[in-house]
């Protein structure tokens, strides 16, 4: 499923999707009551890093974030979800999103950010504060600049869980309870806490509340939706760009395969590719843990839909430049998806699997083979994951009979 759809799938009481392009208003598309206004230095229309977000908002650190009034309903939430990144962190807090409150004595329901109990100076953190004592679980590694994080904060009456791209990094179980109702005011924050000095510098593309705490397994759910670039409807097929494409380890046994869908595949994925030139292109599945298909296709709905070319494994097909075509991947009928990993790109630039099936089945002596490959490999203009060099040298050096020279170079696709 997209991301969206895995969330959906745990009904988020809000959502700030940040899909506005310019203005002053942030809608939510889950509660409108709730729909917040944009403050001091905030630049919308921010393209996410993952697949499976939109566009986003960029803080500026000093003075930009986004309120919200009539925030009453905000109290009990159990699960805080946000997907940012941070260009830099200051030594005091880094807010993401705030329950707010009136004066330095009063409560805080619950808060997301860095350092937000004051001890733990550039450091993930969600929590409360009880108006004595702050309640908060740390992650013990600070996260890394300019690098994007799906984090999620929960608490489920008894224990505060923190989760950073799916995997829990931190939990506990406070002392304190958390704070209820009448104990705080009527604002929230995406972006600040309640002093000036305590702002987010960065970019935040999406947050969601949920009245519950989510489980490890839907939190992970819900990143790997978000970092795929696959979605399991059609109809919300998701954009591969005009690029190339390398996807490793995106679980697919969730995927489900619509009734109308072409292909013959179970557990499908949808999403589209718009080539900047026309020349020969491949896709590869190498690497995965199933038997997998594949299929491209032109046209705009699941009934109208024309074959470009299916395979399994890998396909080559010629495809048109600014020509938007539908790319389909699952599994065979009867099988129940895995681990996938996926590749698409030129033929002439393609990866080294390629060139290690081709000397596979040439009958040319080995010196020739090797110095075919390497010259080839060299040439590629889009670099290998290692460097082809080194491969060569290995493979040389290896004395390995011919057939055994190219088995097990394990270059990812």
């Amino acid at each position: 499923m997209s991301y969206v759809s895995e969330q959906n799938t745990d009904s988020p009481i809000d959502r700030w999707k940040f899909e506005e392009t310019s203005g002053t208003a942030i809608n939510d598309d889950i509660a409108a009551t709730h729909n917040g206004t944009l403050n001091g230095g905030v630049t919308l229309n921010q393209t996410a890093p993952f697949m499976g977000a939109g566009l986003g908002a960029k803080f500026n650190g000093t003075s930009g974030y986004i309120s919200f009034t009539n925030a009453s309903g905000l109290l009990g939430i159990g699960t805080i979800e946000a997907v940012v990144q941070f260009t830099a962190i200051s030594a005091s807090t880094n807010t993401i999103f705030a329950h707010a409150f009136n004066g330095s004595s009063n409560p805080i329901p619950f808060v997301l950010g860095t350092n937000i109990d004051g001890n733990q100076s550039g450091k993930l953190q969600v929590g409360y504060y009880t108006g004595n004592v702050w309640q908060a679980v740390t992650w013990s590694t600070p996260p890394s600049l300019n690098t994007p994080y799906h984090i999620v904060g929960t608490y489920n009456g008894t224990a505060l869980t923190l989760y950073v791209n799916g995997t829990q990094v931190a939990t506990s179980n406070p002392a304190s309870a958390r704070p209820g109702a009448g104990s705080v005011n009527n604002t929230a924050y995406i972006g600040r806490q309640w002093f000036s000095a305590e702002y987010h510098n960065g970019y935040i593309w999406d947050v969601a509340l949920y009245s519950s705490a989510l489980s490890s397994g839907r939190v992970t759910a819900h990143y790997d939706a978000l970092n795929s670039p696959f979605t399991d409807n059609f109809a919300n097929a998701s954009d591969l760009g005009t690029g190339g494409s390398n996807v490793s380890a995106i679980v697919t046994t969730g995927w489900t395969t619509e009734a109308s869908e072409p292909g013959g595949m179970s557990h499908t994925g949808w999403a589209t590719y718009t080539p900047a030139a026309t020349a020969s292109y491949r896709l590869s599945t190498n690497g995965s843990d199933f038997s997998t298909m594949l299929a491209m296709y032109t046209g705009t709905t699941l009934v109208n839909l024309v074959s470009v070319g299916a395979a399994t494994g890998t396909l080559t097909v010629t495809l048109t430049a600014s020509t938007t075509y539908y790319v389909q991947i699952g599994a065979q009928p009867a099988g129940s998806g895995g681990n996938l990993f996926f590749n698409l790109g030129p033929t002439s630039t393609s990866n080294l699997d390629q060139v290690y099936a081709e000397a596979m089945t040439q009958a040319a002596a080995i010196p020739r083979s090797l110095s075919q490959m390497y010259v080839e490999a060299m040439t590629t203009p889009a670099a290998p994951p290692r460097n082809v060099s080194q491969v060569y040298v290995e493979t040389i050096v290896s004395n390995a009979p011919a057939p055994q020279l190219f088995i097990g170079w394990g270059i990812p696709i």
